[in-house]
């Protein structure tokens, strides 16, 4: 029986075909693709067809960026190319934007330099300055020592502090670090209390073991920072009007900005003159008249009617150093375009004014900048460190700084900018006559 099985077996395999080539799938057939309808181009169609940037561009007379070289960056001039983070939200790519085709800051630095209405970038190693900035330059070298940097009524109030948690760090005050009754810093505003600055410095020192973001320190640390010596402790300063402000969406308007620069620079804080009464109707009455009726060269509501007298630019530890230089350098540029014309309109002159201050904050560190005009161009010297917030005496020589700085501003800036470029004393009808005329030949 077995051998009749496999007998049978083999008669059925060899009856079995040899070809074992794939069956064949029939090609599915196309399917007909369905497009919505064309829109219509008659011109009643065009009429409703939504405004382009162009269109509002020319609707409001605005000159359009110039066109670009194959190859060049696109993108919208109005943008920020470094602009300062914002808060974080739930939306936000993790994968970051691409950044490939963008002017690096090198390049633009490079750039701004041989333009003939641009700006130079120039170290305070060399020795042609101004004689308005040398004697800034002076006096923050000698506070950035820690020469008289803190109010003799603030001496017991150290000592305190360094027999508490925490202390110790209080014990790197040394006697050169308080100034006399009579010395000019006790003018400038009231020194911070121990337990201000300690508290500062443990805000600062958790940003950095933390890594936090340029956007934390802004709000944790450098905003403290100010907040500590430009409100808190100058209440008591007769006259004060400076103020400051967090500014970081503040872009600068098309007609200021320098030389063939077409994206818009923002900072992330400045300090702006509080007008008296007199004072603000000069304003309002020039701001009729001006761009987006600012009396600065930004359109930012807060900033509108108070007239700006410190840039400061802040980046995370140790990065852009490049990029923050150019931020104010193209915004200290479009200040010095905009006071160009509202001395030109007053009749006023340039004389006692020959630099316009700044600030960058690289984490703890803080500098010092100045910016002047040569010709048309503007220079940008950088760079004095004068402060950090990772030590005692670098808090009380930040606070010393902003309040000498805040102190020129009020006893320089603000009298010659009523003088020179808000007309006071001349026939403010006159004065918007002219300005009229000159607003209305830049936009023609």
């Amino acid at each position: 029986m077995s051998l009749n099985y496999h007998s049978h077996t083999l008669n059925w395999l060899g009856q079995l075909p040899t070809d074992h080539s794939p069956l064949e799938t029939p090609a599915p057939k196309p399917q007909k693709r369905h497009y919505p309808p064309s829109p219509s181009m008659s011109s009643e169609g065009a009429k409703k067809r939504q405004k382009t940037g162009s269109d509002i561009f020319r609707s409001q007379k605005i000159p359009l960026p110039l066109p670009r070289t194959p190859g060049s960056r696109t993108g919208d001039p109005f943008v920020d190319e470094d602009p300062t983070p914002r808060a974080p939200t739930d939306t936000t790519s993790t994968s970051g934007a691409s950044t490939s085709g963008r002017s690096s800051p090198i390049k633009r630095l490079n750039e701004l330099a041989l333009d003939p209405n641009g700006v130079d970038f120039r170290e305070f190693t060399t020795v042609n300055y101004p004689s308005g900035v040398f004697t800034a330059l002076w006096d923050i070298s000698q506070l950035a020592r820690g020469n008289k940097v803190i109010s003799p009524d603030k001496k017991a109030d150290i000592k305190r502090a360094v027999g508490q948690k925490g202390g110790e760090w209080f014990r790197f005050v040394d006697d050169l670090c308080y100034c006399d009754e009579e010395d000019p810093r006790v003018q400038w505003g009231e020194t911070p209390s121990a337990r201000s600055v300690h508290k500062i410095l443990q805000k600062a020192r958790t940003s950095a073991t933390d890594g936090e973001s340029e956007y934390s320190w802004n709000v944790e640390v450098h905003q403290a920072v100010l907040d500590l010596a430009l409100r808190d402790l100058r209440d008591h300063v007769e006259g004060d009007r400076v103020n400051f402000k967090f500014c970081p969406s503040a872009r600068i308007m098309i007609e200021y900005r320098p030389g063939s620069t077409p994206e818009s620079k923002m900072i992330d804080f400045c300090a702006v003159i509080e007008p008296e009464v007199e004072s603000l109707a000069m304003i309002d009455g020039l701001r009729k008249v001006l761009p987006m009726n600012s009396i600065n060269h930004t359109a930012c509501n807060p900033l509108l009617k108070k007239p700006l007298c410190l840039a400061i630019e802040t980046k995370p530890p140790g990065e852009k150093w490049n990029a923050a230089r150019l931020q104010v350098g193209v915004w200290l540029a479009a200040q010095w375009t905009l006071l160009a014309r509202l001395v030109h309109d007053a009749g006023g002159s340039f004389e006692g004014l020959d630099f316009l201050p700044g600030i960058i904050i690289q984490g703890h560190e803080w500098y010092f900048v100045a910016s002047g005009r040569e010709g048309t161009k503007t220079v940008l010297w950088t760079m004095k460190g004068f402060g950090a917030t990772s030590d005692i005496v670098g808090i009380y020589k930040i606070v010393s700084v902003l309040q000498y700085l805040a102190n020129w501003a009020e006893t320089v800036y603000w009298p010659w900018f009523k003088k020179n470029a808000l007309g006071e004393g001349s026939c403010q009808g006159d004065s918007l006559s002219n300005m009229r005329g000159i607003v209305e030949s830049t936009q023609g």
